[in-house]
């Protein structure tokens, strides 16, 4: 081969190779909002996806005021079970989680617990790197750019009303906060009243998500945290590693002072 042909060919051999890397570079990160004709409600979605089109990832809003986080890479990965996930944004610390696939398989629904500091991140960073165990046990990574992604998804957060900067309020953690920010108006109002009644003072039972709400919640997460200092097992300290589950137990302790809140504030808005 001459060296002419030999240059074509290394030539040819760039091209091809730039396509490929080309096509997995994501598209720019965009907002968009949509109505239900039937239900006259909305829902807001800052997303992107992958020039290939297979991947995608969204932050999205619904009308009950929740945030979901969506990832795909366009394989299947199994149904049913949550799977065990790992990503990385930018230089900070691996973090390990399990998150729940949709009802086809080839999507993950990042959990409750870590949904709200990971859309704050993905605004602030500049690329995630994700690896998920699929079914069998075999690994997927696939990554995302978060360029430009930031205004996108501040919008999402202001159309659900939910702070995209948590406020600071004396002794309490930012997963309080957004523990109680996944709450309804429903949720928020009982909240109000059931630790009203357990002694944590939250100043009324409106529907408002106010301070005192935020702290009355820490205060009673911080009780019920006692168990973790102490020798004896029980089930609660199962939440001593992510102490915001300790909330859970909110409703339980409340119906043992007055069942009538198992008529009012049994279901979750």
């Amino acid at each position: 081969m001459d060296i002419q042909s030999k240059c074509k060919l290394v030539l040819l051999s760039s091209v091809f190779l730039t396509s490929i890397q080309t096509s997995a570079v994501a598209q720019p990160w965009e907002f968009s909002s949509t109505v239900d004709d039937f239900a006259d409600t909305s829902i807001s979605i800052a997303s992107t996806k992958t020039s290939d089109g297979k991947g995608m990832a969204f932050v999205r809003c619904n009308a009950k005021t929740k945030l979901e986080i969506v990832f795909a890479d366009g394989q299947y990965m199994g149904t049913g079970k949550s799977l065990s996930v790992r990503y990385r944004i930018d230089k900070d610390e691996v973090v390990n989680q399990r998150w729940r696939p949709s009802t086809e398989g080839t999507s993950l629904f990042v959990g409750s617990s870590g949904k709200y500091p990971l859309a704050r991140n993905l605004a602030n960073g500049e690329k995630i790197i994700i690896e998920v165990k699929d079914y069998k046990g075999t690994p997927h990574k696939f990554s995302f750019a978060l360029t430009g992604a930031k205004e996108p998804i501040r919008q999402v957060f202001d159309k659900c009303g939910i702070p995209f900067e948590l406020p600071q309020i004396d002794g309490v953690k930012p997963d309080t906060m957004d523990y109680v920010n996944n709450f309804g108006p429903n949720s928020t109002s009982c909240t109000k009243q059931m630790l009203n009644t357990l002694g944590y003072r939250s100043a009324d039972i409106s529907e408002v998500k106010t301070d005192a709400l935020y702290v009355a919640l820490q205060n009673y997460i911080n009780d019920k945290s006692k168990v973790c200092d102490g020798k004896t097992r029980t089930f609660e300290t199962v939440f001593c590693s992510d102490p915001v589950g300790f909330a859970s137990s909110l409703y339980g302790d409340a119906v043992k002072l007055d069942k009538t809140y198992k008529k009012t504030c049994s279901k979750r808005d």
